[in-house]
């Protein structure tokens, strides 16, 4: 739809506009973004939407019927307004038998050079209603050392209730938006791998400095499983045919559920509650945490909530065993507990 303008009242707007920009210029702060934490609300991103960079991290596991919603046809039949598509499935390590393993340096920078991001944008995830990955994609971003990165609380369903702009129909074509990433670094103490697992689990949950990289002495290591009860206790079957049931010895369980709000899985509880939450799971402030799921989709939204409940941790952020359930319950070689 076309609005017509009043020709003298926009050129009164373009010379508001043309010196709000000068001035914005002179003293550094055009369109300055506020530091935001690690999740943002509708109400605080919405002022900045055309200086931050929106992008859909939608994913969904197949039902039990076997049907699978189609995350990229739903971003193409509605999104944010410039919104880009995030594929956890592509952006991966293909070589691996594994789902959505981490992707190298390199496919991480060039997906993001695709998508028109540059590691000084300020990048905001955001899913569709009933889609629990925005943190995984958040994680993927700090695993390569990109700072400023947030979810959206809420996620589009929020957004389009507060009046932001929502669109449809085929993106941008990538080479025209396609802008250079460069310093992809990976993280190395991020990631946790299984035979880092099972040297935690082994030596009665201690962690040494390999582990998480940045204690310099053996720090008690909590490993949390974000997966449902039922199947961390061995009750319920895997999704993955040939995984076994249970989990890693020594291992708490922590399901995403616990610290989302009530059939809303796109929307965090309060920080203080999150901390009540993982102070009963035995997770203290500064307690060193590896966490593992189903296939390191809901275990990296563990460490999203941990790190939302204490910003200012001194621990790193914590680990994510990438490879988590769907290797470890494959290996008939590594201990299982029910």
């Amino acid at each position: 739809m076309l609005y017509r303008v009043n020709h003298s009242c926009a050129t009164i707007f373009s010379a508001l506009l043309v010196t709000r920009r000068a001035r914005g210029m002179a003293l550094g702060k055009l369109d300055a973004i506020p530091a935001f934490g690690p999740l943002v609300t509708v109400a605080e991103v919405l002022p900045h939407r055309d200086s931050v960079k929106f992008v859909d991290a939608s994913w969904h596991l197949p039902s039990p019927g076997g049907t699978r919603r189609d995350a990229r046809a739903e971003f193409r039949d509605s999104r944010i307004s410039n919104a880009r598509f995030f594929d956890i499935d592509r952006v991966a390590d293909t070589s691996s038998d594994l789902p959505h393993m981490l992707p190298s340096e390199a496919q991480f920078a060039e997906a993001c050079s695709e998508l028109g991001i540059e590691r000084d944008d300020t990048v905001v995830l955001y899913t569709t209603a009933g889609s629990f990955s925005a943190p995984r994609v958040w994680w993927t971003f700090k695993c390569f050392g990109h700072e400023k990165v947030h979810v959206l609380d809420g996620g589009l369903k929020a957004w389009a209730a507060l009046g932001g702009l929502v669109e449809a129909g085929e993106e941008e074509p990538s080479a025209r938006r396609r802008r250079p990433y460069t310093g992809a670094r990976l993280e190395p103490n991020l990631v946790a791998d299984s035979r880092q697992m099972l040297q935690a689990s082994r030596q009665g949950e201690t962690c040494q400095e390999e582990v998480q990289g940045k204690t310099s002495s053996p720090s008690t290591a909590v490993i949390l499983d974000a997966r449902p009860l039922a199947r961390f206790l061995g009750e319920a079957p895997e999704p993955r045919p040939v995984v076994g049931r249970g989990h890693i010895p020594g291992a708490r369980s922590l399901p995403i559920g616990a610290l989302l709000v009530e059939d809303d899985v796109t929307t965090f509880k309060s920080a203080a509650e999150t901390r009540e939450i993982f102070q009963k799971a035995g997770v203290a402030r500064d307690s060193v945490v590896l966490t593992t799921c189903g296939s390191g989709v809901t275990a990296a939204l563990l460490v999203f909530a941990l790190h939302n409940a204490w910003p200012d941790r001194e621990q790193p952020i914590a680990a994510v065993y990438d490879g988590s359930w769907a290797e470890w319950g494959a290996n008939k070689d590594l201990p299982v507990e029910k």
